[in-house]
């Protein structure tokens, strides 16, 4: 007879609802099993053994989790999240209840910077400059993404202005485009400008010459994840050197989680050859799509 497993999930608080209807809807083979403020652990009724159990999980790509991993056991003291090389295995800790931890254990994700910041559940960074200025460092620091080497970002959705503030610190060109107002910091940098516009009205003219530039287009706008995605999505046939892209898809009912597939088949059908979702640790009801490999001649 197989031993009975148990998978964990450390989300957002407030996310736990949305990752159950992520399982619920991609029909992964587990079954509910105990939820508690950021974590949730499910009965897994495939028939994988533990060691393709571990690889089957590294590979997957929750929008609504930031780590998914195999239960191993119940502590009274904390096991501090560490990567033994040996093996390639992170072994971690969450505390479920007072002086009550669980231990498990899961496989770095492939092709991202899998740092311990991942399991420091986050608490309400506020609004402003300051949230998007954390989810654009935490996403960059993720990604690897290595911002010195773009000539110049193309932000959409800019206002208030975080974002920006944070790619402007490695010293590369911002565009940023809202109809809002900009944080005075960014509107006073001598590398950032503001296309004062909302995203329906950009032109071609409205981004000039960088337009050759832009080899990175980050999006974060206050839009239904269609929506959004649509008209950012207008202005990629303009840009010839476009590597990467990335968009935060706001999902404000549970039931958008539906949709997530859709959208990564759309920036498929657009070029990009390789699509990833991922959960931020200053995410609210949201999450990140990325797309790399963009292939002109596919669009």
């Amino acid at each position: 007879m197989q031993e009975t497993r148990y998978i964990y999930a450390i989300v957002n608080i407030g996310n736990e609802a949305w990752f159950k209807k992520e399982v619920q809807f991609k029909k992964w083979p587990w079954k509910f099993s105990f939820s508690t403020s950021g974590y949730l652990t499910f009965k897994y009724e495939g028939n994988l053994s533990e060691k393709e159990l571990l690889l089957e999980l590294q590979n997957m790509d929750p929008s609504f989790a930031r780590a998914i991993g195999v239960f191993q056991n119940k502590a009274s003291a904390p096991h501090e999240q560490n990567i033994d090389e040996a093996v390639g295995m992170i072994f971690e800790s969450f505390e479920v209840k007072p002086g009550e931890f669980w231990i498990g254990k899961r496989l770095p994700r492939p092709g991202v910077i899998d740092r311990n910041q991942v399991f420091a559940i986050a608490g309400d960074k506020g609004d402003g400059p300051s949230r998007t200025f954390h989810k654009a460092r935490e996403a960059v620091e993720l990604l690897g993404l290595p911002l010195k080497s773009f000539p110049t970002i193309l932000e959409l959705g800019s206002a208030p202005g975080g974002t920006s503030l944070y790619f402007l610190e490695s010293g590369t060109e911002v565009i940023g485009v809202d109809a809002a107002e900009m944080d005075q910091q960014c509107l006073k940098h001598p590398k950032f400008r503001h296309i004062k516009k909302p995203i329906q009205s950009v032109t071609r003219e409205d981004l000039g010459q960088a337009l050759k530039r832009i080899e990175f287009v980050s999006v974060d706008m206050n839009l239904m994840p269609s929506r959004s995605l649509k008209e950012s999505l207008r202005l990629v046939p303009w840009l010839p050197s476009l590597k990467h892209f990335m968009i935060t898809l706001k999902t404000s009912r549970v039931e958008d989680i539906e949709y997530l597939q859709r959208y990564r088949t759309t920036l498929k059908k657009q070029g990009f050859l390789k699509t990833r979702y991922f959960q931020l640790p200053s995410h609210r009801h949201e999450t990140l799509l990325y797309a790399t490999d963009f292939k002109r001649d596919r669009a």
